[in-house]
């Protein structure tokens, strides 16, 4: 493929439509040669994309889908009213209206979401004109799937985050910080903290999703065989303390977790660790957070001498019905 991809970034934009007709219909990578070909055709004429492919959008997900939302994305940012009216005809001549009666494509979601993405850019008032006129359950699923599409650039995330707290009840809107706080490119926590500054998470929100994502860059450490040290798991709980979530002992029990689960580190690894803090401050939080790691359970003599440990026999219990 990297001969066909080299080939292809020379190519104009009626030369890649050429191209596509030249894909017999029976080639087995015909999927693959089309993903390619559109990408390119996206960044050097979206609207031209639209116009000639547009119509084979479908209601199941697929590369070729994606890339057709990214190329009314871009179409969006340059000329809103010119895509909001392609996407209008596309919707009245049918072109959504799904196979399964009373279910909406998903197709439709996908499109009007990027859509819907562009313009918190190029002209909030409008995203939330176009929303408005929404029904509310379509409306929700546009406007979580918009989290699933590609990640939210800092330049929107501010306005997308009034727009759905304008129309997403608490529990959806948990869902989408979560969601994009685990998709942040950034491992770091005042990346994380700073996104959800620009997003307007509520504090409960931020005390809740810090719990979820604290481990992200002991994660990363783990996976790059760097050896994390008290002062790395003193900078997580600092953090997540800054961020209002009284889990800190088993959070950090579970970073530890994720050291004893380490090929380059280990359960005695670990065990260091989880000593520093526990001699420090005896607690049950700690020990459940560590004793959730199957790695830590399959060791019965240290499962067994931690188990005893615990204080709180309804903890017990719990962990028990957990294992």
């Amino acid at each position: 493929m990297s001969r066909i991809s080299a080939a292809i970034a020379v190519m104009n934009p009626e030369e890649i439509l050429a191209a596509f007709d030249e894909i017999p219909k029976t080639n087995p990578s015909r999927t693959e040669l089309e993903d390619l070909l559109l990408a390119p055709l996206v960044k050097l004429a979206p609207e031209l994309a639209l116009e000639r492919l547009g119509d084979r959008i479908t209601s199941d997900p697929s590369t070729f889908d994606n890339l057709l939302a990214d190329a009314l994305c871009a179409l969006t940012k340059t000329d809103p009213k010119k895509a909001a009216a392609w996407l209008d005809d596309k919707i009245d001549k049918g072109l959504f209206d799904s196979e399964v009666l009373g279910k909406p494509s998903q197709g439709w979601w996908r499109m009007e979401s990027a859509l819907i993405r562009a313009m918190l850019v190029t002209n909030p008032t409008e995203a939330s004109r176009r929303a408005a006129g929404i029904d509310p359950k379509n409306r929700e699923h546009i406007l979580m799937s918009a989290m699933h599409s590609q990640i939210i650039e800092p330049a929107e995330q501010a306005a997308y985050g009034k727009l759905c707290r304008e129309y997403l009840d608490d529990e959806k809107m948990l869902t989408i910080v979560g969601w994009m706080s685990v998709e942040l490119r950034q491992d770091s926590y005042q990346e994380i903290s700073a996104f959800w500054d620009r997003f307007g998470a509520t504090r409960k929100e931020r005390a809740t999703v810090a719990a979820q994502v604290a481990r992200k860059p002991i994660q990363r450490m783990v996976a790059q065989s760097r050896k994390v040290t008290p002062e790395d798991l003193d900078a997580m709980r600092a953090w997540v303390t800054s961020e209002g979530s009284r889990k800190v002992e088993t959070i950090t029990g579970g970073a530890i977790g994720e050291v004893a689960n380490s090929k380059s580190a280990g359960i005695a690894e670990a065990m260091v660790l989880f000593n520093h803090y526990y001699e420090g401050n005896p607690n049950d939080g700690l020990i459940v957070g560590f004793l959730g790691w199957p790695v830590v359970q399959a060791d019965k003599p240290l499962f067994q001498s931690l188990f005893q440990k615990l204080s709180n026999d309804r903890v017990r219990a719990n962990l028990l019905k957990d294992l």
